[in-house]
Parts: structure tokens; C-alpha cells; sequence
């Protein structure tokens, strides 16, 4: 009895013990996609799920390092002049700050939430930031500025009524006009554009036309013409052609963010949940991009600032990209490996052979003990699947069970 004892105990004392890699496959769910406006090549994303850590890459997504910083991260922005300055929130209270490409991190205090943030495109020290703030009773939507870096913050509560603030973006001609896109709850959620025109001292609301019952998630402005601002929600984009006072829905589809390029003044790209659309008539009309992309729900959108046909994206799958305008998209994720696993099978005859569920993407199989995977066609009817089993002698025979049966 007592060497059953001591076996155990050292048994689980390795265990605890040992190192942990991860097998792929590679991907995940992401979140935000900060590039780096000097340097483009230069990309930070956040993980959708609670890691504690970012991902970074130095050569435009063809590879990318985890960097572990011990804190959930909400929001990434990048210094537009200095590639290894970077922004964060992360939880209500904190907002942090990076000097050395995000190795390691400096919090200082916000009085609120952070969703999204921006910095000043010529004074760098200037920094804004978007998101949620305690009134009394309400959690309301509220705007934050800092003058020196993020060191501090000063705050302007953008409603009365509870709300929450998702998003923001400059007048690429004057930067002292900021339009900030969230909601108000007044009984229903009632999608929101607030506008400042004195560099975010003061807002106006300027939602007239805006459908109840959504909340704007992503809001850009037209790269040359001041007049033209473009807001996206869960149900429909609007576009604006009198500088946010009057809105019209342009296109009905859910959309989750929006992206401009002064390469292409007039071009606007809009994540969808299974595919980017453009407009090349500044937002009046939209198709589809291009094909390639696979995962749900683009929540990260990148148009280069000097390449007309380079774009990147964010998804439920990881990280894309595309060379040709979006025509072609294809995934580039290596080192990224944060992919929700629903489920996984071993083969019992064939041990390095291994089947996973990534939860809204797909089976990957591996027949190499997870060195590298190949993504199975799709066949599945209603999202998930519950459980999957190998045949006992043939590894290339798999049962899977679904919620549908």
C-alpha cells in the first residue's frame, strides 16, 4: 500500500509538473487586429477568449509569436508613428501601455471601461479611448482622453441614459472631429453616433435615422470627403453624407467592422459574419469580396494605407489575409494556437492519427501527433458537433455526432 502511494504522488507531481505545448490546430478566435500604420508588417491581435496573452508578427502575418502578458486585453491600438508603442484596456479601471512592441506593460488608471481606442495621427502623446463609465445608478457611455501617453485620463459622459460606447474614429482631414459609435437603453436599445468637433471636449448626438433595436459596433469616415461616415450594427450599414446628421441604411447584413483607405478613397470594406463586402461607390452599394475566408464573425478589418490591394482580417478561425484586393483570401496563423476545442478523438490503431472539432470552423485531422493539420470538408447541418469516435482498426473511419442527430 504505501508504494501505491508514493507512485501516485510522484506520478502527479510530474504531471503537474511538465511542460505543456500546443498541438494546433493553428487559429482561434480573434478579437482585435491592431497594425502598426508605420510599419505594416508589424500586427497585434487580441484573443477573443480569456488568455492572457497577445500574438505578434513582424512580416505581415506569415508567422507569429505568443506573448504572455498575464492580463485579458479588450482593446489593441498601435502607435501610428512608433510600431513599438502599444495601447491596451483591460477591465474597468485599467488602461495599459507598452514601450517595447507589448513584452511588457504599464497600467494606469481610467475611470471606466475601455472598448476601443485611437492615438492622434501627428500629436502621438494623445491618445482616446471609448467605452463605459459608472453614473450613479447607470453604466453610461462615456469618451476618454489623455494628453501625456495614457499616463492619465480625463472622461466626458456621452448620454444620460445607461449605454455603452463600442467604437470610434477620426475626420481623416481634422482629427478634432471624432465620431464615437455605441448605444443608449430608453427602453430598447437605440444605436448611437456621437460627434465632437472640438477634439472631444464636448459631444452632440447625431443619430437621426438610426433604427432602434441594434447598437453601432464599428464606425469609419470617408478618407478625403469630410462629408461621408459610415456606421455598422448587427442588423445593417448606414452611411451618412452630411458629416453624421442624417443617417440612411445602404445595406442590410449584420457587420461587425469597417474599414476606409486613402489609396481608394471611395472603396469601404465591411467584416460580415462569413465574408468581407465592398463598396466601391463610397458605400452606396455592396457585394462580396472575394472568396477564401472561412470561421464566423469578422471582427478585425485592416484596408492598407498604401497598398490598394492588401487587407487583413480577424475571424472565429484566426488571422486572414489578402494580396489582390480581396478576391483571394487565405489563412496565415502559424504560431497562433488558441482555437476553441469542443471535442477530439485518438485512433486506436493509427496513435498519431487525431481528430478535433474547432467549435465553429470545422474538423482538422492530423496523422502526424499534431505537427500539422489538414481542415476536413465541411458536412455539418446545425453548428457543433458533440462527440466523435474513430473506428477501432481503420483510422480513416470517424463517427461524429451533431446537435441535430
Amino acid at each position: 500500500m504505501r508504494n501505491t502511494i508514493i507512485g501516485i504522488a510522484i506520478f502527479f507531481l510530474s504531471f503537474s509538473t511538465a511542460a505543456w505545448e500546443p498541438m494546433g490546430p493553428p487559429g482561434g478566435k480573434l478579437d482585435e487586429l491592431a497594425v502598426a500604420i508605420s510599419n505594416e508588417d508589424i500586427i497585434y491581435v487580441n484573443p477573443y477568449y480569456p488568455l492572457a496573452c497577445i500574438y505578434k508578427s513582424v512580416d505581415a502575418g506569415v508567422a507569429w509569436s505568443r506573448i504572455n502578458v498575464g492580463i485579458n486585453f479588450s482593446s489593441l491600438v498601435v502607435d501610428p508613428t512608433n510600431p513599438d508603442i502599444v495601447y491596451a484596456g483591460g477591465g474597468y479601471g485599467n488602461a495599459y501601455k507598452s514601450i517595447n512592441g507589448g513584452l511588457n506593460w504599464t497600467r494606469y488608471s481610467i475611470s471606466g471601461s475601455i472598448s476601443a481606442l485611437l492615438v492622434h495621427p501627428i500629436l502621438n502623446t494623445m491618445v482616446f479611448a471609448v467605452g463605459q463609465v459608472s453614473a450613479g445608478a447607470k453604466n453610461v457611455a462615456a469618451f476618454f482622453k489623455s494628453t501625456n501617453g495614457g499616463v492619465t485620463w480625463s472622461t466626458v459622459n456621452l448620454d444620460t441614459a445607461s449605454g455603452l460606447a463600442n467604437c470610434l474614429t477620426l475626420d481623416n482631414n481634422n482629427p478634432n472631429i471624432i465620431y464615437v459609435g455605441g448605444y443608449s437603453w430608453s427602453p430598447l436599445p437605440l444605436p448611437r453616433v456621437y460627434k465632437s468637433t472640438n477634439g472631444g471636449t464636448s459631444f452632440l448626438s447625431t443619430s437621426v435615422g438610426l433604427i432602434a433595436g441594434d447598437q453601432v459596433y464599428s464606425i469609419a469616415a470617408h478618407p478625403t470627403d469630410d462629408n461621408f461616415v459610415y456606421a455598422a450594427t448587427g442588423e445593417c450599414i448606414y452611411r451618412s453624407t452630411d458629416g453624421g446628421i442624417f443617417w440612411t441604411q445602404t445595406f442590410a447584413n449584420a457587420i461587425a467592422s469597417l474599414s476606409t483607405t486613402p489609396v481608394l478613397p471611395d472603396h469601404v470594406y465591411a467584416g460580415g459574419d462569413t465574408c468581407v463586402y465592398k463598396s466601391t461607390d463610397a458605400g452606396a452599394t455592396w457585394a462580396v469580396s472575394g472568396t477564401g475566408l472561412y470561421g464566423k464573425g469578422i471582427r478585425g478589418l485592416f484596408a492598407s494605407r498604401n497598398q490598394a490591394t492588401k487587407f487583413y482580417a480577424t475571424n472565429g478561425a484566426g488571422f486572414f489575409k489578402t494580396t489582390n484586393g480581396g478576391l483571394n483570401w487565405f489563412a496565415s496563423n502559424s504560431g497562433i494556437n488558441s482555437a476553441d476545442i469542443g471535442t477530439f478523438a485518438i485512433s486506436r490503431s493509427a496513435p498519431s492519427t487525431i481528430y478535433v472539432e474547432f467549435k465553429d470552423v470545422g474538423i482538422y485531422k492530423t496523422t502526424d501527433g499534431g505537427s500539422s493539420w489538414t481542415k476536413l470538408p465541411d458536412f455539418l447541418s446545425c453548428g457543433n458537433i458533440c462527440a466523435l469516435c474513430i473506428h477501432n482498426t481503420d483510422a480513416n473511419t470517424l463517427f461524429a455526432l451533431e446537435g441535430a442527430g
